[in-house]
């Protein structure tokens, strides 16, 4: 099961994975609005009555620093990066610990932890997810949680 915003993009995925003899189901969720996630969990539960794994992969970028962007913009960027990411594991946290099982796979990005030089606030959002997938879940929560942090080569 896959939320997302770009339905030209889960076609392209839905063709290569049906290619590979595989299925897929999808639903276009934007994870920046609340309500589109509340009824794409709603749905997925309704369908299979259970949820193993999420992975909170919907992101964003903006290379502009604070004071070159648009607050716009920068609401964007949290909204996606950080926000999404609190609202799937709000969602999928309850259903998770009542079957007490179930594994939380966050991406964040290595600028959460070195920063990056041309987006200060895509940094700091990454850095948000970090922390919270540490702190929530490692410390507190004792439920299965990772953070990758992809990185770009130069």
């Amino acid at each position: 099961m896959v939320f997302g915003l770009l339905e030209d993009k889960l076609d392209e995925v839905e063709a290569h994975i049906k290619q590979q003899g595989g299925s897929l189901c999808y639903r276009h969720v934007d994870v920046s609005n609340p309500d589109q996630m509340q009824a794409g969990f709603d749905w997925l539960i309704g369908r299979y009555n259970r949820l193993d794994y999420l992975f909170n992969n919907a992101g964003t970028t903006l290379l502009a620093e604070l004071d070159e962007a648009s607050l716009e913009q920068l609401h964007r960027l949290i909204d996606v990066n950080l926000k999404g990411v609190v609202t799937g594991i709000r969602h999928a946290y309850p259903l998770m610990k009542a079957a007490q099982r179930g594994h939380i796979i966050n991406t964040a990005s290595l600028a959460g932890v070195t920063g990056y030089p041309t987006s200060s606030v895509y940094a700091a959002t990454k850095a948000a997810v970090i922390r919270l997938t540490d702190d929530l879940f490692s410390r507190r929560a004792r439920r299965e949680c990772t953070s990758l942090l992809p990185f770009q080569a130069t």
